[in-house]
């Protein structure tokens, strides 16, 4: 009976995990039912929205749905839809504040140049009778309300706002920061920025940032907070990160560091871009027109003599792998062929797993199924020896494939996970790395640039 029990425990534990592996392969209708809506259906849904709004003439509403429908799923119906709207009233602010934000990140050309035709047929006349004002704040997590004598909306730092001639509430509000209000007066024709920074709760000194040559836009930490000068920002006492970036000019970089109530002065200077004379174009077209045309693998670009001689005579220039090497990768990541096999195999893993199971339990159901009756001798007497070699030998041989069940369990489990995971990180593209270099006061500055 001991030996029964056994066999029957381990054959509900093989059970139990081909049932797990079944619910981690298999993906369940519950689960899918209640997983939240992709993008493009929210997308979608706003849009609608947004018609019916139109369509009953509540055109403000109409045009910040399409916005939040943009928000959401980006595509150039949408953008379309905006114009269509645009064009049938008269130009709103916060529209125009919309497509100028967005512009760059269409794909379309039709789209693009429709977008450009609109703004310079529209705003010249309307910067004539409304004002324009760039919003930045610190911190840049800041929840910044604008109200103006029509209506009241939020802003994210960096955000340009059209509004009618007059005065304007703004508030910032952020955690461990001090609330901060404004009360600013527009006028029409300006173009104005106004910085907004909150001063922290606990330690805190200030920072004053300057720039050679001055009006660079500048970062602290990452976050914009305007162009250069700028006096006395209070930040958080410790270390921070300032940035200036001024057209196609190197970036110049510094950390300060501020003490509680203390000061800080950062002066930037930023290195003008090298000029290409006559002399190093010729040695350029030189070198290009001369390189081996061989195929070359990208890790010996810049061994071959003719790309040295190619990047002496283009220091500065931005050098693409991609553009030196004709053999340049540009399809889609290796990961992504190798992740799907890689879940099949452990796919078949399982499965082999699943054979062992099956195999481990019919022995344990012949092991149960057994009759002493078989195991009489001559005489009409139970041979208990032979009955339990026969027991024994179905019992250890269901052990044997419920174990080898068990780690293929595992392995298949493992490989569905890697597999898996490939899969999704995956890139989109090539991940080969490119670089930059330019001379810089003092030395050189090597900049490398990769996806993954």
């Amino acid at each position: 009976m001991d030996m029964r029990f056994d066999v029957r425990k381990m054959s509900f534990r093989a059970l139990l995990c081909s049932v797990f592996m079944l619910t981690v392969t298999v993906p369940s209708p519950v689960m899918a039912q209640s997983s939240p809506p992709s993008p493009q259906k929210v997308g979608m849904q706003l849009s609608s929205r947004a018609s019916l709004m139109e369509a009953a003439g509540q055109v403000d509403q109409a045009l910040s749905m399409y916005q939040k429908s943009w928000t959401a799923h980006p595509r150039d119906s949408v953008i379309h839809s905006i114009l269509d709207l645009a064009g049938k009233h008269s130009p709103r602010g916060t529209c125009l504040s919309f497509l100028t934000s967005h512009r760059g990140s269409l794909t379309d050309e039709a789209t693009r140049k429709r977008v450009d035709g609109y703004l310079s047929s529209v705003t010249p006349s309307y910067s004539q009778s409304h004002g324009k004002l760039t919003i930045y704040v610190f911190p840049s997590h800041a929840r910044v309300v604008v109200t103006t004598p029509r209506h009241s909306h939020r802003i994210q730092s960096g955000d340009s706002i059209w509004t009618e001639p007059g005065a304007l509430e703004i508030q910032a509000v952020a955690r461990n920061h001090e609330p901060l209000g404004r009360n600013i007066h527009v006028t029409a024709g300006s173009n104005d920025g106004i910085l907004l920074a909150l001063n922290p709760r606990g330690q805190s000194g200030v920072i004053s940032i300057t720039s050679q040559p001055t009006n660079a836009e500048i970062q602290v930490d990452g976050v914009p907070i305007g162009r250069a000068p700028i006096q006395n920002l209070r930040v958080k006492a410790g270390s921070h990160v300032v940035t200036a970036h001024l057209g196609n000019r190197p970036v110049s970089r510094q950390m300060v560091r501020v003490r509680d109530n203390g000061s800080a002065s950062v002066d930037l200077s930023i290195a003008e871009l090298p000029k290409v004379t006559q002399h190093d174009f010729k040695r350029a077209v030189y070198a290009a027109a001369n390189r081996d045309v061989r195929p070359r693998s990208k890790t010996t670009i810049g061994k071959h003599p003719d790309d040295r001689e190619y990047a002496s005579g283009m220091a500065g220039i931005m050098i693409d792998p991609t553009t030196i090497d004709g053999n340049a990768d540009s399809g889609t990541s290796w990961l992504v062929p190798t992740g799907w096999l890689t879940l099949a195999g452990g796919l078949a893993t399982a499965g082999v797993g699943a054979y062992y199971t099956y195999a481990g339990l019919m022995d344990v159901d012949a092991a149960n199924n057994l009759n002493r009756q078989d195991y009489k001798d001559s005489n009409g007497n139970l041979d208990e020896g032979a009955f339990d070699a026969a027991f024994a030998r179905y019992e250890d041989r269901s052990k044997v494939l419920f174990q080898r069940s068990f780690i293929l369990y595992g392995g298949g489990a493992a490989l569905v996970t890697t597999g898996l995971l490939m899969v999704l990180l995956a890139p989109d593209g090539a991940d080969e790395p490119s670089f930059s270099f330019a001379p810089v006061p003092g030395g050189a500055t090597l900049q490398t640039m990769t996806r993954f």
